[in-house]
């Protein structure tokens, strides 16, 4: 017998709570309320916060901000507030490219240099399909220019980008021998749609993607002065308080997409749809994730992670640049997709998304194992000796010098302070770095950058090579004359 018939055992009052808690609308209530709780430290309007946006079967369920969208004129954050999404914008860029591929204008096994022949010739070509894949050796822009000196408080354009690149006379490895996840790789996607398609690539996912989906304000921002109606501003935290955290770069492809999370669960939603074959605005090779050229699996596809959650196949992707931190989670069977936009730098929305598959998805889930959180880390690349080695002062003059490369157009000054070496980047306001040894001929600077000096037949240091993050074997050679670099 069915426990609500018994009307004559259960008060009225009693049987109206048991109907509302079992209601679709009660349970609904109650997911709403875990996830605000997720999020309840920053519904204040003195924080930088996050915006959350659910869907289901293109329904959406929830979009709701949590705390500022700025801080100096008060305007919280709303489903519609529009965030910088960094490396969440690959997704994009790699549509573009689909799109190209699909009305044969390229092929994805193509040589890049096919559209940019200013990149260097290696032994091996690198493919567009290497590129979308972080699988094509390419160094990292963003560590490059790091390297030279140029850090956020620098700009530089795509042109210099380009012409960073062009110098690079190696690459991390062969291409398609690895994965590493690199922005130039996308960076140089970005150019390839606008050298093909003859416009920005603003101007082509505008009209392939953001149009037809119905994202009316996204866009990548290739234009700094542009005015973003209803953009968050970056934040992040130094003693004690909140300060701005934007940049003046201007570069796409790899980044820059501005949206909302209402617009991104649009998006979501023709990725699923695309997924199970229900639509053809997104072309189904976005899915794959081709191995590596000895057979090794990827999961990382056309700017997307393919992956699985507590057994259940996802589609996904994070980002993390200045003050935002960005994620998207598709669950592709169940329909279900999930957003977290946040505007301050101390949050990881990747994390969140899960919380939230947690809350609607229990019923399905599989049990959590222990492995879950360990198998989602995703590795950055940056060099983790932490050995300790000692070095006598004797020795230290030896590596005094300046050593140029001209890969990347600079020069460093080893010296020596109070019986350490320490690095300096000639011309450039950057703070010293203290190198530690961890090695004969080997240390450790700052960031986590590893300098392994090398010696000539003579057994005289005449350079070092230089592992930083994505970036491997930059080459610095000894200069005789300080004031010039190799070229």
């Amino acid at each position: 017998m069915n426990i609500l018939s018994r009307t004559t055992t259960i008060p009225v009052a009693a049987a109206f709570v048991l109907i509302a808690v079992c209601s679709p609308i009660a349970l609904a209530d109650e997911q709403a309320s875990e996830v605000a709780k997720l999020f309840e430290r920053w519904d204040r309007d003195d924080s930088p916060g996050v915006a959350v946006g659910i869907s289901r079967n293109g329904k959406v369920i929830m979009t709701r901000g949590f705390g500022m969208a700025n801080l100096e004129h008060d305007i919280p954050i709303s489903g519609d507030t529009v965030f910088r999404m960094a490396s969440v914008s690959k997704q994009f860029t790699a549509a573009c490219v689909a799109i190209l591929a699909e009305q044969g204008k390229l092929s994805v096994t193509d040589d890049i240099r096919k559209y940019i022949p200013e990149m260097p010739e290696f032994d091996t070509p690198v493919e567009v399909q290497h590129l979308l894949h972080h699988t094509s050796g390419y160094r990292d822009y963003l560590n490059l220019q790091g390297l030279a000196g140029l850090e956020g408080k620098y700009y530089y354009s795509a042109a210099d980008t380009l012409d960073m690149l062009a110098r690079q006379k190696n690459l991390n490895f062969d291409p398609g021998t690895d994965y590493l996840y690199s922005n130039s790789g996308y960076f140089l996607l970005g150019e390839i749609v606008a050298r093909l398609s003859g416009k920005t690539l603003n101007e082509f996912a505008t009209e392939q993607l953001f149009e037809p989906i119905g994202m009316s304000s996204a866009h990548f921002h290739d234009d700094t002065t542009r005015i973003v109606p209803k953009r968050a501003d970056g934040y992040s935290r130094a003693k004690g308080g909140w300060y701005i955290d934007m940049t003046q770069l201007d570069l796409v492809g790899d980044g820059a997409l501005y949206t909302s999370v209402y617009e991104m669960l649009r998006w979501n939603d023709a990725i699923i749809q695309s997924r199970l074959g229900k639509k053809s605005l997104l072309p189904d090779v976005i899915f794959d994730a081709p191995p590596l050229n000895d057979g090794s699996p990827t999961d990382y596809a056309y700017g997307l992670i393919i992956d699985e959650y507590r057994g259940l196949p996802t589609v996904g992707h994070g980002g993390s640049w200045v003050g935002f931190r960005t994620a998207n989670l598709t669950f592709p069977d169940q329909g279900f997709s999930i957003v977290v936009l946040a505007n301050l730098s101390s949050i990881n929305p990747s994390k969140f998304c899960k919380n939230i598959a947690d809350i609607y998805l229990k019923d399905v889930l599989e049990p959590e194992s222990e492995s879950t959180e360990e198998n989602s880390a995703r590795g950055n690349g940056r060099n983790r000796d932490q050995t300790e080695f000692t070095i006598g002062p004797v020795k230290l003059p030896e590596f005094v010098g300046v050593y140029g490369s001209a890969e990347l157009n600079a020069s460093y000054r080893i010296s020596i302070d109070e019986d350490a070496l320490v690095q300096t980047i000639v011309g450039m306001g950057a703070e010293p770095s203290v190198l530690k040894p961890t090695a004969a001929d080997r240390f450790r600077g700052g960031w986590g950058a590893a300098f392994q000096f090398t010696r000539d037949v003579e057994g005289t240091i005449d350079g070092f090579d230089l592992n930083s993050g994505r970036v491997k074997r930059v080459r610095f050679d000894r200069l005789d004359d300080p004031a010039t670099t190799p070229k």
